[in-house]
């Protein structure tokens, strides 16, 4: 079973790339807590296998 990952409330809508809306989200300075990136790192060890398996057989297809 996967644990439950909790939804952070958005706090920036980032539509606008503009150089403003950067220097906004560069001030948030987000510190997530340990707990947060304990429950993330499975999920993202499944992604970058996933992703690893996906690049691996587009090279494959490409360069048999």
């Amino acid at each position: 079973m996967k644990p439950a990952i909790p939804v952070m409330k958005t706090q920036v809508e980032l539509t606008d790339f503009s150089e403003a809306n950067r220097a906004v989200i560069q001030k948030l300075k987000i510190k997530l807590p340990a707990s947060y990136i304990d429950q993330v790192e499975p999920v993202i060890d499944d992604q970058l296998t996933k992703a690893g398996v996906r690049l691996a057989n587009l090279l494959n297809s490409i360069w048999p």
